[in-house]
């Protein structure tokens, strides 16, 4: 018997509610085994808010790490460039997501003097 797991997630970002089907302002696809998300095949316009966001759901999943390729050198925020030459993952970039949260929870907190109650609650069990 052969089993396969829903593994793959179409990353539609929206600037309203999804349920009216508004246009997507980027869109690109997930893969997630075990622990690692790859994002592949970005289009699109994705602000700061929204790799925010990003992260957050990826780390409710219990995802704690995300790979990226990025075209024409760009960097990736909170990203570490992967120097394997002939590896598989050679050039794409690497996102530690527990390091990255807790780094922007202590960046929103320096901005408002408080933690943001899902940044504090995954920040403190983590």
């Amino acid at each position: 018997m052969i089993w396969l797991e829903e593994t793959q997630y179409c990353l539609r970002i929206v600037d309203a509610d999804p349920a009216t089907k508004p246009p997507y302002r980027a869109v690109g696809s997930i893969y997630v085994h075990s622990n690692v998300a790859i994002i592949v095949g970005f289009h699109g316009s994705f602000m700061r808010a929204d790799v925010r966001e990003l992260f957050e759901k990826l780390h409710e999943r219990n995802i704690k790490h995300l790979l990226s390729d990025r075209a024409d050198n760009h960097r990736v925020p909170f990203g570490q460039k992967i120097n394997a030459p002939g590896g598989p993952f050679d050039g794409w970039w690497h996102i530690d997501l527990e390091h990255a949260i807790n780094l922007i929870a202590g960046n929103k907190q320096n901005r408002s003097g408080r933690i943001p109650e899902i940044l504090n609650k995954e920040c403190q069990n983590g």
